[in-house]
């Protein structure tokens, strides 16, 4: 990870410094507590999932694209840090995932040619 644009050369933006919040016991929290928890908490912890998901099948730059924005994210418990736009941020995860299903219906596709060639293939001889 480089901390200047690749374009321009300006130096990169860095996350500002959070206090770390405390773990929260959710089975003590009413039910609106939780909602606003799993609310705050879900955009970091969607994008941990999705890359952990996917960390044989995400192409390197798309890896990259995540665990930069994973940095918009508190280390403790996904929350964004101040100053981050929700609607921003879940953009441009779907991006990233839209291109990662991209790719993997093309390997799919692919390889069930391939398939379907050697079947051929084999019918034939």
């Amino acid at each position: 990870m480089t901390d200047r644009c690749p374009h321009c050369s300006r130096p990169m933006p860095k996350p500002r410094q959070t206090a770390p919040r405390p773990i929260v016991d959710t089975n003590e929290l009413t039910k609106d507590e939780l909602y606003a928890h799993c609310k705050r908490t879900a955009p970091g912890l969607d994008l941990a999932f999705f890359l952990h998901a996917t960390i044989t099948t995400l192409r390197p730059d798309l890896r990259e694209r995540g665990v930069l924005l994973l940095a918009e994210t508190t280390e403790t418990d996904g929350t964004l840090i101040k100053g981050s736009n929700r609607a921003e941020f879940y953009r441009r995860l779907t991006g990233i995932q839209d291109e990662w299903r991209r790719d993997r219906n093309a390997a799919e596709f692919a390889e069930s040619r391939r398939v379907r060639e050697l079947e051929a293939s084999e019918a034939v001889a």
